[in-house]
């Protein structure tokens, strides 16, 4: 899975699926059951405190929740309804618990990677779009920094088992 990671380059505009493929594998390597939405989710809980601050302290996340205007008035159009609502509220959630309580601002940063990630598959048409491109190049950088994170976790656990495996044999 890291080397696959290491293989997505390129801009924003075609990284961020590379990425996106690359979490979505790390979750499937759990053995949870639902949609991908689900095990990506199920994936992120599974992270320590202090793994999921690692992840909200990155530059990226500063840049989403710097925007002006904010990250709630691009990730929405008319046909959207209350969707401008529901990524308002993940943005606040994501501003008020980074500090007290990461694991939940990291779901509630999930939640808009994937917004953004949708995004780009029916809205964000244009590299040359300079407010989409700012917004993708801040998501490419958490999404790369959340999958070495998950990648290497997982292969810790793995070599855990393994290790413990091999001690009863």
């Amino acid at each position: 899975m890291l080397d696959e990671l290491a293989e997505v380059s390129g801009s924003p505009y075609r990284a961020i699926n590379g990425l996106w493929l690359c979490l979505v594998k790390c979750a499937n390597l759990l053995p949870t059951a639902g949609e991908e939405h689900e095990q990506i989710a199920s994936l992120l809980r599974r992270l320590s405190k202090q793994q999921a601050s690692s992840v909200l302290s990155s530059k990226g996340v500063d840049e989403l929740l710097a925007l002006d205007p904010p990250l709630e008035t691009v990730l929405s159009d008319p046909r959207e309804r209350l969707e401008s609502l529901k990524t308002a509220r993940e943005v606040a959630r994501l501003r008020r618990r980074r500090d007290t309580d990461p694991k939940a601002a990291l779901l509630a940063l999930f939640e808009l990677l994937q917004r953004i990630r949708d995004k780009r598959e029916h809205a964000f048409k244009s590299p040359v779009d300079q407010r989409a491109m700012k917004i993708l190049d801040a998501a490419v950088s958490i999404l790369r920094g959340l999958c070495e994170l998950v990648g290497r976790s997982l292969l810790a656990e793995t070599t855990t088992d393994v290790q413990d495996d091999q001690s009863r044999a």
